[in-house]
């Protein structure tokens, strides 16, 4: 016999109403994360990025990693590895700042400061994005 599912997209504040078949049963509520979605990672990578790397000369990989450092929040930590031999204490400075750690709507303000930056620091205007550009696909 096949368990039953129930599957429901709730806000994170919200309650959860359970058909009276439920009622009783073990239930698994799970928080779905928005994730960007595909158009919109072509779209700031391949029109925003280009056209920044095309104004400045500088590769699309650095131009995301400085404007990762700029407009993400500095996560930066110290690693400490210690030898236990000697006592030594080697540190390492670490700073994980990532756009894949965005969520939708964190992305979209992310691309949408780049954009800015791009603008009025290197004086190039980006097309702007398709309006769903954001939706999941």
């Amino acid at each position: 016999m096949a368990a039953d599912f129930f599957s429901v997209i709730v806000p994170v504040t919200g309650r959860i109403n359970l058909p009276r078949h439920f009622v009783g049963k073990s239930v698994t509520v799970t928080e779905e994360k928005l994730t960007r979605s595909q158009k919109a990672n072509r779209y700031y990578w391949g029109v925003v990025l280009d056209l920044a790397s095309l104004s400045c000369g500088q590769s699309v990989d650095d131009i995301h990693d400085a404007m990762c450092c700029k407009f993400l929040p500095d996560e930066r930590k110290r690693v400490d590895f210690v030898n236990t031999l000697t006592g030594e204490v080697e540190s390492v400075q670490i700073d994980p700042r990532r756009s894949s750690k965005l969520n939708r709507m964190e992305f979209y303000d992310f691309v949408e400061l780049v954009r800015e930056w791009v603008r009025d620091f290197l004086g190039v205007d980006t097309p702007p994005p398709d309006q769903d550009y954001w939706r999941k696909r």
